[in-house]
């Protein structure tokens, strides 16, 4: 007979987490046993929005990498998208080559097949070379490919490698380099899968089309002190990442702007502020009259996303923020400010041809974070879940319609426990057989097939 070991509790830490986030009592319990009990953590189990998932620009190599793709765009250079054989190398490979040949792009993709060793190998360099190819994206390998990146930069050829394993101690000479487990890559959280990685190139890809990508943004806020006192609070924004902030404290009519930071700050920037005549009185009562600021007031445009926030002040407006309440502290008024900016940029960028690509990326993305047997924490809770309600929401990609068809599946409610035994195995099956282009051809299909390129049921679930 088992006996259960149930981890002490205190109540009052059941009721916060009732109080705070607005969870039931046994899953704020459950919660607390398991030691998730902070917001950031919290947060991953209550929220799906993809709003919530880890900027792609946090990884400090990833505008180097959009540059240099973009470049190969303009000057029509060749690329070549190399994976690996398994779920995650399959459906990272299908995710880039996916997106790029979709924006016309001179692309084309190759994995190992038959014997072919894991990774980027020579052989693949030398066959792209003699096609005059310029520039190889490696995703769910390269970061041990030291000697084959090495022969591709003899070649005139440039490599950005695209991973999730732990790197070696001698990484590659690669053009650039995106892995979470790198030193030093920016990026917050570690365990997503290849295909993930990939995921946020090309969301990185796709904001680069926006008029908000590289640009210098500043955000500005002022706000009294507990005397007399202003706080003048600014945030550098990049590509919706925080990069610097200052607080300069300064005294009503006794301040000089050039003995303060602002100048050097502000310079070259947008600046943007919230209800602009108001912040315009508080800086000409610190300075005088003569110093102007130029500024934009972003209050008008959220108003037009958010009309209930059209007369509220920043004070007000940054506690309503859904992440805010997940932050552990209360949230500052530059904060909730950055929160709406980011919402706002978001929704403005969005359109629905990106969306209904995105929903797709993300039911491979799904597929290889189980696959892999990712930890469903992090992100990855809203990844996984996000993936399969796209499955469950009609909205299966083609592809994957045509192999759920041949597995009896279609119709049906998909679970990741189907996913895990049913469909994963079935994708596996062909790498190991040394036929991983097969899964890829049918992942990447556009419309369900029955032609004889695709293998029949019983061929394809027990290759």
């Amino acid at each position: 007979m088992k006996t259960w070991n149930k981890k002490n509790i205190s109540r009052e830490v059941v009721k916060a987490l009732c109080d705070t986030y607005g969870v039931d009592a046994l899953t704020a319990s459950i919660m607390a046993r398991r030691g998730i009990v902070e917001g950031k953590d919290i947060l991953y189990f209550k929220e799906t929005d993809l709003r919530f998932l880890h900027n792609p620009f946090l990884f400090a190599n990833m505008e180097d990498a959009v540059d240099r793709i973009l470049n190969a765009k303009e000057e029509g250079e060749k690329i070549l998208v190399f994976g690996d054989s398994d779920v995650d190398g399959v459906t990272s490979t299908a995710v880039l080559y996916g997106y790029l040949k979709e924006q016309g792009y001179d692309v084309q993709w190759r994995l190992p097949l038959g014997s072919d060793a894991y990774g980027l190998s020579t052989a693949a360099v030398d066959d792209f070379a003699k096609q005059y190819g310029s520039l190889i994206i490696t995703v769910d390998c390269g970061i041990s490919n030291v000697q084959e990146i090495a022969h591709a930069n003899e070649l005139g050829i440039d490599v950005i490698v695209t991973d999730h394993h732990n790197p070696p101690e001698t990484l590659p000479a690669a053009y650039t380099v995106i892995d979470p487990k790198l030193p030093g890559s920016g990026y917050p959280f570690p365990d997503i899968s290849g295909a993930a990685v990939a995921y946020k190139l090309v969301s990185a890809l796709r904001f680069s089309n926006s008029d908000l990508y590289k640009q210098e943004i500043t955000l500005l806020n002022v706000r009294p002190s507990e005397s007399e006192d202003y706080y003048i609070d600014c945030l550098k924004v990049r590509n919706l990442v925080q990069k610097e902030h200052i607080s300069e404290r300064a005294a009503q009519g006794t301040a000089s702007v050039t003995h303060t930071k602002l100048p050097a700050f502000l310079t070259g920037q947008q600046i943007f502020v919230w209800n602009e005549p108001v912040i315009q009185k508080q800086l000409s009562e610190i300075f005088g009259s003569g110093v102007e600021f130029n500024m934009m007031d972003f209050r008008p445009q959220i108003a037009k996303l958010i009309p209930q926030l059209a007369d509220e002040s920043l004070l007000a407006v940054k506690d309503m923020s859904r992440i805010a309440k997940y932050s552990g502290e209360p949230a500052s008024e530059i904060e909730g400010f950055f929160n709406l900016f980011v919402t706002f940029a978001e929704r403005q960028t969005a359109n629905a041809k990106n969306t209904a690509d995105e929903q797709n990326d993300l039911q491979l993305v799904m597929l290889a974070a189980l696959a892999d047997i990712m930890p469903l924490k992090d992100e990855n809770r809203i990844l996984v879940r996000a993936g399969t309600g796209s499955m469950n929401g009609g909205r299966l990609r083609p592809g994957l319609a045509e192999l759920f068809a041949r597995l009896g599946m279609t119709g049906k409610k998909i679970c990741s426990t189907d996913l895990s035994w049913t469909v994963i195995p079935s994708l596996n099956a062909a790498g190991r057989m040394g036929q991983s282009n097969v899964a890829l051809e049918m992942l990447l299909s556009k419309e369900c097939s029955s032609s004889p390129s695709f293998p029949s049921s019983e061929e394809f679930c027990h290759l």
